[in-house]
């Protein structure tokens, strides 16, 4: 069967995910059968690989999935950006890299980099999809990714990390033995009842050389990793939107007319275009603005009622109502 053109195809996710997957599937429940047909291709159907993990899921009733399939990570697994990652020089360069790349994995999920004023570094997981029809497969999704990110940083790190933390939505329950299992095996904190999902890392570890790192690999497969990035920012179209927006000096005339006239299209063909992938302009209008909030109050100096401005909210009072929807705190706690 042919592969999924990366150009074309909706909904695409790296097949490394597929393959951790299937060393499962070989090793521990041979009899169920699957269609991994394509999965030497680089790209594959994120349908497909919910469905193959919900049915490993049903078929196993293993509580510790995620930490089973995430052992099957190797540097090679997400081709340059698994080796890019293994190959760098410390912690925050790793997931520096893990966040500015995560294109690449092709999962329906943002990771986001903050670096808060102590040091400590977290990463986000904002989704572009609207709604929750998948939501048993997706929450369990999220909680292999979270899994595997830990596995690799175990391999690459000279000493263990203390002081993880994991926090999750009220989808998730901290009841459930698949996070306590997980919670065990890395020894971090997992907790839910939040509004976003993030990990948490302690500044101490950042800058702590890694016992994988390589530097000319490492260079190499950035630049590798550069191209991907390129190609695939080319034909994403949540990228493209996200490209307009930064064109604009402020974000109040980032209506859909506007925004899609600049991208050479109309509304209706643009909504149409994110729509296939699952999401819609309001969606991707307010990530690129929770993104842009965090940035500005984090590493500006400017007003909170400026900050509001550039964002095009039409006062101080509207842009803290919709940052603490966004991330359950104000601007001024926030900052």
């Amino acid at each position: 069967m042919s592969s999924p053109s990366i150009l074309t195809t909706k909904y695409l996710v790296h097949s490394g995910w597929f393959k951790l997957l299937n060393s499962y599937r070989t090793e521990h429940l041979p009899s169920l059968e699957f269609d991994v047909e394509e999965i030497e291709t680089r790209y594959m159907d994120v349908r497909s690989a919910r469905q193959y993990y919900f049915d490993l899921q049903s078929a196993s009733q293993n509580y510790k999935l995620p930490i089973e399939v995430a052992g099957n990570i190797d540097p090679l697994t997400f081709g340059s950006y698994s080796l890019a990652l293994w190959t760098a020089p410390d912690l925050y360069t790793l997931l520096k890299v893990a966040c500015e790349y995560c294109i690449v994995l092709g999962m329906p999920l943002d990771l986001q980099f903050y670096e808060s004023r102590q040091g400590n570094v977290e990463i986000w997981f904002v989704t572009n999809e609207v709604g929750d029809k998948d939501g048993y497969v997706t929450n369990r999704g999220i909680l292999l990714y979270i899994t595997t990110l830990l596995t690799l940083l175990r391999r690459v790190c000279r000493t263990e990390l203390d002081g993880i933390e994991v926090q999750l939505d009220s989808l998730f329950s901290e009841n459930s033995a698949s996070f306590q299992a997980v919670e065990k095996k890395f020894s971090c904190q997992f907790t839910s009842g939040h509004i976003l999902r993030k990990i948490i890392f302690k500044r101490k570890s950042m800058f702590t050389s890694l016992a994988t790192s390589e530097q000319d690999i490492h260079r190499v497969n950035m630049v590798l990793l550069r191209e991907q990035m390129t190609e695939l920012s080319t034909n994403n179209i949540v990228l493209r939107v996200r490209k307009a927006l930064d064109s604009l000096d402020e974000l109040s005339l980032a209506n859909v007319n506007f925004v899609s006239q600049n991208m050479g299209m109309t509304a209706r063909t643009l909504n149409r275009k994110l729509n296939e992938v699952s999401t819609h302009y309001r969606v991707v209008l307010e990530n690129y603005k929770l993104e842009k909030a965090l940035s500005l109050l984090s590493k500006s100096n400017l007003s909170v009622s400026i900050i509001a401005e550039k964002l095009g909210f039409s006062d101080v009072t509207a842009f803290s109502r919709a940052f603490k929807r966004w991330t359950g705190c104000t601007p001024s706690d926030y900052r």
